[in-house]
């Protein structure tokens, strides 16, 4: 993914986002690294990237899903996940609600 800005009329920059198999996000400025930022798995969000997982973790037990934004405007969780169903066999569902 490359980004795009001006942070002034003259001057423009490039910015790429990388994403790494061991779960790390570098922001690049043209061919020097400008920072490294941590990024978790465990947290999905709303966005299902590759490498990450959906389910429980019988370990800790906490539960990975994917939710639904309120509206364009409130990015807060919305009606709907995406979700395991613990009980019985595996399987994926869209849940609306809890």
């Amino acid at each position: 993914m490359t980004l795009f800005g001006h942070p002034m009329p003259q001057q423009l920059f490039r910015i790429q986002l990388q994403c790494s198999y061991n779960q790390e996000i570098w922001l690049r400025k043209m061919e020097t690294i400008m920072t490294q930022i941590t990024f978790s798995f465990d947290y999905p969000g709303d966005t299902f990237l590759p490498g990450m997982k959906i389910g429980r973790n019988l370990v800790n037990g906490m539960e990975r899903f994917l939710s639904s934004w309120k509206s364009i405007d409130d990015l807060a969780a919305g009606d709907f996940t995406f979700q395991v169903d613990p009980h019985g066999f595996p399987q994926l569902f869209v849940k609306k609600g809890t």
